[in-house]
């Protein structure tokens, strides 16, 4: 009897937290950072095995609730799914920005951000600039809308400390930079990089025009270590990189190929490197946006513990997102 009470106990809290998730107002989800506990999390997988939900779709209900896109969430391996399923505790860091022609960042709030997207026009072609490899650099009317997220996850499907790390990093209206060589970078501190679950989802979208008139596409592309050049995939100290060209405007008497928006979405897991300890440390990622086209001619990837910077610097931008407080590891 003690167990069916006990039982029924669990269920009426599992309820009750579900009817509250779906009352809480949408602006509760506007805040720059969210974080669903041990507790959390435990109520999602019961009130899913009850729904007889696989460990892939409970994965993706967490990355809904802790606030990440439908494209990203769709794009996440299953492997990574079932981690995120049996996380011990997730949470989450956004920021929103738009970056001008200077590659100044101003940041903008979740509301402003969502205002400008609404109103930012379908490019046209008489008035689309031609930033490629080579391209003299011009002034652009609109801005670039940038969005960082950064999600931290503790997995229990792995050995003690371990951390399952994503960063996203979404450009809308790229139409007016340069397309060159850019750098991306997880890091943090005392955290080991494994190199082997290292994976970069890329997504583009483009404004193609041919004799049959104009056509709006996208294309999508995954680098993990296997297919990776060892000057591509980097990891030293406390830190992981990844360098990647972007795809250039192409443009002849005939047609044209235009890319608008662009993506990416940088997967990897790291470990404490002394996780018998009680552990305090913060997680970075970075896009580091080259503004001078060089391609990767004596750019170099530096670290210095968990600090990571590109040389020369003249040549990029730096974007950065890091946790809004130090993560606490408790062995």
């Amino acid at each position: 009897m003690r167990s069916v009470y006990c039982e029924n106990i669990v269920v009426f809290i599992a309820v009750v937290s579900l009817i509250i998730g779906f009352t809480v107002p949408s602006y509760a989800y506007s805040a720059a950072s969210k974080e669903l506990s041990g507790y959390e999390l435990s109520i999602t997988r019961f009130s899913a095995k009850l729904s007889k939900k696989s460990d892939e779709e409970t994965g993706k209900n967490i990355l809904r609730k802790i606030g990440m896109c439908e494209k990203d969430i769709n794009n996440i391996p299953k492997e990574k799914l079932k981690d995120v399923c049996n996380s011990k505790s997730i949470r989450n860091q956004t920021e929103y920005g738009k970056i001008n022609q200077d590659g100044i960042e101003t940041k903008l709030s979740e509301e402003q951000y969502k205002y400008a997207a609404n109103s930012l026009e379908s490019p046209q072609k008489n008035n689309i600039q031609t930033f490629s490899a080579g391209d003299s650099w011009e002034n652009e009317e609109q801005d670039s809308l940038f969005v960082k997220e950064l999600f931290i996850y503790e997995t229990k499907n792995a050995p003690p400390g371990t951390f399952g790390i994503m960063a996203s990093f979404q450009w809308k209206n790229f139409l007016g930079h340069y397309k060159g060589e850019d750098i991306f970078s997880l890091s943090g501190e005392s955290l080991v990089f494994d190199r082997s679950s290292f994976l970069m989802h890329t997504q583009f979208t483009y404004q193609q025009t041919t004799s049959l008139g104009i056509s709006n596409e996208s294309k999508s592309e995954d680098f993990t270590s296997d297919n990776s050049s060892n000057n591509d995939l980097l990891g030293k100290g406390y830190a992981i990189s990844f360098s990647y060209n972007l795809p250039n405007n192409l443009y002849s008497l005939q047609s044209s190929l235009i890319y608008s928006n662009a993506s990416f979405l940088f997967m990897c897991s790291a470990e404490l490197q002394q996780s018998d300890q009680r552990n305090t440390f913060n997680v970075y990622a970075n896009c580091f946006h080259q503004t001078i086209g060089v391609g990767s001619f004596n750019v170099s990837v530096n670290v210095s513990g968990a600090s990571v910077s590109v040389s020369p610097s003249y040549r990029y931008n730096q974007y950065q997102i890091m946790t809004a407080s130090p993560i606490t590891y408790q062995p």
